[in-house]
């Protein structure tokens, strides 16, 4: 086997590693802090996870890990009726948040960290009150009660995943466009 099959060989198993890890974390952060709502869902530690990685993963690997890890979690849970919306909602969150820090031109990266953690976390309002709404049909007025307790895990998500993003990015080259 040559240098380079030996090196396609090396990256390969480094991404399945880092995927595996990364999922394991996110998966670990859905579990450990999961406080249920009045209205079937969750407020968990698992989106300060998910923004914070996808800015250190590929947008490839920040999508896939962004729904895998949560729609397990969700699948083995009481609220696993939420598990296909999650599987969506939670893949766009990493895609969006990756793509939004390093696609903005802003010279900040506090401000474009903020702005990107921001709108992955409106997809995520958004989105659980869609399908509350309208798929599950629990109704406009229940789903928008719901709201306030996603409104309150945006919050803290994106102040958590703040901090935990600007040691991240310290250490890791942040290079992952």
């Amino acid at each position: 086997m040559g240098k380079q099959s030996k090196k396609i060989n090396n990256n390969k198993t480094k991404d399945i590693v880092i995927n595996a890890l990364f999922i394991a974390i996110i998966f670990v952060a859905a579990k450990i802090i999961n406080i249920p709502t009045a209205y079937g869902g969750v407020i968990n530690m698992a989106d300060s996870v998910i923004l914070s990685l996808s800015l250190v993963s590929t947008l490839q690997m920040a999508t896939f890990n962004s729904a895998a890890a949560p729609f397990l979690a969700e699948l083995f849970s009481p609220y696993a009726i939420y598990a296909p919306a999650t599987l969506i909602i939670k893949g766009l969150m990493g895609f969006i948040s990756h793509f939004i820090f390093y696609k903005t031109s802003f010279k900040s990266q506090q401000l474009r960290m903020i702005i990107s953690f921001t709108c992955a976390e409106l997809i995520m309002i958004i989105g659980y009150f869609i399908y509350q709404a309208y798929i599950l049909q629990f109704g406009v007025i229940i789903a928008g009660l719901d709201i306030i307790n996603n409104l309150i895990q945006a919050s803290v998500s994106i102040l958590a995943a703040t901090i935990i993003s600007n040691i991240l990015l310290k250490y890791t080259s942040g290079n992952t466009q």
